[in-house]
């Protein structure tokens, strides 16, 4: 019989300090969490071939967002601190895919006790249809004990164990042999059909918890498909406390990391031509060009999402003005990190619903109740245009919603689709905020809607509008340096977007300044077309942005120093931005004066 040691966590987003509750002041961090990592790992024995500690860290992901450290860094931060803690073993996270340069910088490796005849493509469509663990256990034999009495696994090919997470909860499944600090038989929302046959762990999330696992493995006949099965397996949850005592080493390296992401606050992200009010007595009345302008940039963030999925790209985008914070003006001039992140200080992420007319106009007429007090719940919208009479009683203010579509791929022409106030008919893909959707605010109606994108695929608001900057001015440069950036690129459908852009903008017979400064106005009107908002999406989720990029995430996901931020507002590759009020949410019933 072989023993084997493990812990596991799994989730985990924030380094700097956290509140273990709303009641208390106390905090907890990820310096306490290293710490009982090494003290549990310090109990382990030395193996004799090696003298390294006998036994397995295993990371079940995600890691790289969100937080707000990831709306600046891009999850670059975390990559130090991953590899502090001496992980054996690690997956992606089922968002992380795309994060080349973040995963090759974290030092693990990726493992398996069996091959998987059935394929990963096979893999991939189980975990699509089975919407929790315990059947995906049962589909991939990873039988307990118990399980495996009435059906032996020796011969079958599969997985021993999930260690699992994604929905941020500390569960245990039935089929463990015992287990401190958790009882398997608390009932589970989705593990209903855990019956104790399987084996499913999950370890919460953001460092708070930790799981102690031992494995007691025996071994199978000869030429069985698996070369030893779990006899047995006990454990025990750890909870980080306040008390706990810090890593000291980990301490030191956030201390530099923190310091170069407040650096990174005062880089410009792009510059605008007009004053961003956003007082709160002038956005949460009336149609305002900061809402507009954010509600734009969220509309085509999940297109490529959707799509895949076989949904298709967004219809639309209902917010809220209390969204946008700072009250506050900013510009004309250079719009920095520091603050979008004051503007959009929220986590709650952008997510996406299937909802039909009738929700569409309740959770607008909803918006529209309590105006003219100044409410967070006023709307914001983009994709829709929206007529509402402020002289009407509350309840029906909402004269009519239109969805806006770009006549025959030309931007400033579109059509209008009225949305009719019913429920059998035609669904609309809703980009919203998650705390929207969850009902808060007067937005009960978007309960009503169907879930394409949840919390778990989601990003910040602010993550977001820094992904569209990074992108919008990696567009830009390339652009600049045509003629020179011909390679080179990740992406093999980078450098054909480039050069439709490129010669979309290219007039005919100029110089080459005059035909960079004609281009920049052509860009900056392209910004106004969906086609060029998904462009400068696609782009900085598939190259590398560190040539535009203010933080120096080469140096931090090494652990090394990072050089200081670059603060240059003239930085001709910006993206150069005019929000305007464009009549997308009328009021009739206001005079006009002009």
């Amino acid at each position: 019989m072989t023993s084997l040691p493990i812990l596991h966590f799994n989730d985990v987003y924030r380094v700097t300090p956290q509140k273990v509750s709303s009641k208390f002041k106390e905090t907890i961090d990820v310096t306490k969490f290293a710490a009982l990592v090494d003290d549990r790992r310090n109990q382990w024995s030395l193996r004799a071939n090696d003298g390294k500690r006998d036994g397995l860290l295993l990371f079940s992901g995600d890691v790289f967002s969100p937080s707000v450290e990831s709306s600046v860094t891009r999850g670059s931060h975390m990559v130090p601190v991953l590899n502090s803690l001496n992980i054996d073993v690690s997956v992606t996270g089922l968002s992380l895919f795309a994060l080349r340069t973040l995963i090759a910088s974290v030092l693990m490796f990726i493992s398996g006790n069996h091959d998987f005849d059935f394929g990963y493509p096979h893999l991939s469509s189980l975990i699509k249809d089975i919407n929790f663990d315990i059947d995906l256990a049962k589909e991939l034999f990873a039988l307990s004990p118990s399980g495996q009495s009435t059906t032996p696994i020796a011969s079958e090919h599969g997985v021993d164990l999930i260690l699992g997470g994604h929905d941020h909860l500390y569960f245990v499944g039935r089929g463990v042999t015992s287990w401190d600090g958790f009882d398997v038989n608390e009932k589970v929302l989705g593990a209903e059909s855990d019956a104790g046959d399987v084996l499913v762990i999950k370890s919460g999330s953001d460092f708070r918890d930790l799981s102690e696992i031992n494995l007691e493995l025996i071994a199978t006949p000869e030429g069985s498909a698996r070369r030893r099965v779990i006899s047995k397996i006990t454990g025990k949850r750890h909870t980080v406390k306040p008390g706990m005592r810090s890593s000291e080493p980990l301490a030191e390296l956030l201390k530099d990391l923190l310091s170069s992401v407040s650096s990174a606050l005062k880089a410009a992200v792009c510059k605008t031509e007009a004053m961003i009010d956003v007082r709160s007595y002038f956005i949460r009345v009336q149609e305002s060009p900061v809402a507009n302008w954010f509600a734009d940039i969220a509309r085509y963030a999940y297109d490529d999402t959707l799509c895949m999925r076989g949904c298709g790209g967004s219809d639309g985008v209902l917010l809220c003005a209390g969204t946008f914070r700072g009250d506050s003006t900013y510009g004309p001039g250079p719009i920095t990190i520091g603050d979008i992140l004051e503007i959009l200080p929220f986590e709650d992420p952008i997510v996406v619903l299937e909802v039909d007319g009738a929700t569409l106009w309740d959770a607008l007429e909803s918006s529209l109740r309590t105006w003219p007090a100044q409410e967070g719940r006023f709307p914001a919208v983009s994709g829709f245009r929206v007529s509402w009479d402020s002289r009407k009683e509350p309840g029906n203010r909402l004269l009519g919603i239109w969805v806006l579509r770009p006549n025959n791929g030309q931007p400033d022409k579109v059509e209008e689709e009225e949305v009719k106030r019913e429920t059998d008919g035609r669904k609309y893909r809703l980009v919203t905020r998650e705390y929207m959707a969850q009902g808060h605010d007067g937005f009960l109606a978007l309960t009503r809607g169907k879930w394409l994108i949840d919390h778990e695929c989601g990003s910040m608001l602010s993550t977001i509008v820094r992904r569209y900057f990074l992108g919008s001015q990696f567009v830009n440069k390339m652009l600049r340096l045509q003629d020179e950036q011909k390679n080179g690129f990740l992406n093999i459908k980078t450098k054909g977007i480039l050069e439709a852009l490129y010669q979309d903008v290219k007039p005919e017979n100029s110089a080459a300044i005059s035909l960079w400064k004609q281009a920049v106005g052509t860009v900056i009107r392209h910004t106004r077309s969906g086609l060029h908002d998904q462009q400068c999406f696609n782009i900085s989720a598939t190259e590398h942005m560190s040539s535009v990029d203010a933080f120096d995430g080469g140096n931090a996901r090494k652990g090394h120093p990072c050089a200081e931020a670059s603060v240059n507002t003239s930085n001709e590759d910006l993206l150069v931005v005019h929000p305007v009020i464009d009549g997308r949410l009328k009021d009739e019933g206001k005079v006009d004066t002009s």
